[in-house]
């Protein structure tokens, strides 16, 4: 199993002891030992270091209408994935273990050994059921991830095609529609509204493009 180790804790309750107002999270965490090594320095190759966390409250005034407030969180810190090497070039001998590598952009102390992707989300949606037939519902949303990682392009000690790349996203929404149902009809009405913004760079030994 590679030394895996899963950790999931989760809690929900009303609050004040009615079903008004009710608040619920999640905390998770997978870790796991790489498959294989970077022969240069020890560092472990395709692990896992996943750490999540979500939380929610509900808020239900009358059995009509409900709100709903959901937050979420991720981050992984697994070390960069670096290839293997299926020819052998520049008097380098082929590895045994195809998750093993010699990339040397993961050499400890070198500028580019980063990785790190951090996502969150923030989410507000509202229920409202004006009659038997009739519902408003309302959702706004907002998402933003952020990668910093490296790319050892030729899998070799030497310094030659190291990238660093960052990606930089974010994005809002808001949802507005009206939905008619009986026994013999379905209709949707609404709008949507979309703000999306994404960046996108790399450097390629010492040079951002």
């Amino acid at each position: 199993t590679y030394g895996q180790r899963e950790m999931i804790l989760h809690g929900e309750s009303p609050i004040e002891g009615g079903d008004y107002v009710r608040l619920g999270a999640t905390l998770a965490s997978f870790r796991r030992d790489g498959f294989g090594t970077n022969v240069r320095n020890g560092e472990e190759n395709y692990d896992k270091d996943l750490l999540g966390f979500r939380s929610k409250m509900e808020i239900r005034p009358r059995e009509s209408m409900s709100l709903v407030l959901s937050y979420d969180l991720t981050e992984d810190n697994s070390n960069v994935k670096s290839g293997n090497r299926r020819i052998a070039t520049d008097g380098l001998p082929l590895l045994s273990n195809v998750y093993d590598t010699e990339a040397g952009i993961t050499q400890s102390g070198h500028p580019l050994n980063d990785n790190t992707v951090l996502s969150r989300g923030l989410s507000a949606s509202f229920r409202w059921d004006l009659s038997s037939y009739w519902r408003l519902s309302a959702i706004t949303a907002s998402r933003g991830d952020r990668v910093k990682s490296a790319i050892d392009f030729i899998s070799q000690p030497s310094e030659h095609f190291d990238t660093h790349v960052l990606y930089d996203n974010d994005q809002f929404s808001q949802e507005l529609r009206f939905t008619f149902s009986s026994d013999s009809l379905y209709a949707l009405f609404g709008i949507y509204y979309l703000d999306a913004k994404a960046l996108s760079a790399f450097e390629v030994d010492g040079g951002w493009r």
